[in-house]
């Protein structure tokens, strides 16, 4: 199996986020496009705006219950609910030429990954230590780039309702290898308010793929090598 790199990669703004959730949300935000006027095409004035009168409301009459809050809204995450999809059992892949051993590391590799980086996007917080245990160089900056954007819009990102339907090696070459991911997401995974968790915008349901980009590092002089993952991306929806 000859290596290569993982899927797209995404920069810049919003489309920078790492995780799926909100990779699916900035997807389905950009499917529209903007209708072209040709030039020197006329256009219909807007119409001039007009009062309207505002009936006083009865006093004497009797409120619709439609109108009232409910005090007691059925809660968006419940209690004890997982904030993210768990993983499935990690298991080797008799079709491949990996030796058993060598692909549960590196299944376990990414799994820890994965796992640092649902807790940084649901918590909003990243622990640095943590998270250089299982990151290194770009995709440690995407996790931590991820978090400060939650941050910044004053949300968090859970998947409460979402599947990992299956985890393996797609590629390996020798210190290396692409580990991708395959996801359901469900109406309920999107992106919430931080403190109260309302639902801000729902990544819908859709079946997504993300890969990871898992290498043998030296993370010190005269230490051993081991496994980091050093890229995130984006991939195409296949062999899932």
């Amino acid at each position: 199996m000859g290596g290569s790199p993982v899927g797209t990669k995404r920069s810049g703004g919003r489309a920078r986020l790492a995780g799926a959730v909100a990779a699916a949300v900035v997807l389905s935000s950009c499917t529209g496009a903007p209708q072209e006027v040709e030039a020197g095409a006329e256009t219909e004035p807007l119409p001039e705006a007009q009062h309207v009168e505002t009936p006083e409301p009865d006093a004497s009459a009797e409120p619709d219950p439609g109108d009232e809050a409910d005090p007691n809204p059925d809660p968006v995450i419940e209690e004890g609910e997982p904030l993210y999809a768990p993983l499935p059992e990690l298991k080797p892949d008799p079709d491949n030429d990996i030796h058993d051993e060598l692909e549960l590391e590196l299944l376990t590799a990414a799994a820890r990954a994965y796992t640092a980086e649902q807790d940084s996007y649901t918590s909003g917080h990243v622990d640095e230590e943590v998270l250089s245990l299982t990151h290194v160089g770009e995709a440690y900056e995407d996790v931590v780039g991820t978090v400060a954007h939650l941050r910044e819009s004053g949300g968090r990102e859970l998947s409460p309702d979402s599947e990992v339907l299956r985890m393996y090696v797609r590629d390996f070459n020798g210190g290396s290898a692409v580990v991708r991911e395959c996801v359901r997401t469900g109406p309920r995974t999107g992106l919430y308010e931080q403190s109260s968790l309302d639902l801000i915008e729902s990544a819908g349901v859709r079946f997504m793929a993300r890969e990871r980009l898992v290498e043998l590092v030296r993370l010190e002089e005269d230490k051993p090598l081991q496994y980091r993952v050093t890229e995130i991306g984006l991939a195409e929806v296949e062999n899932c």
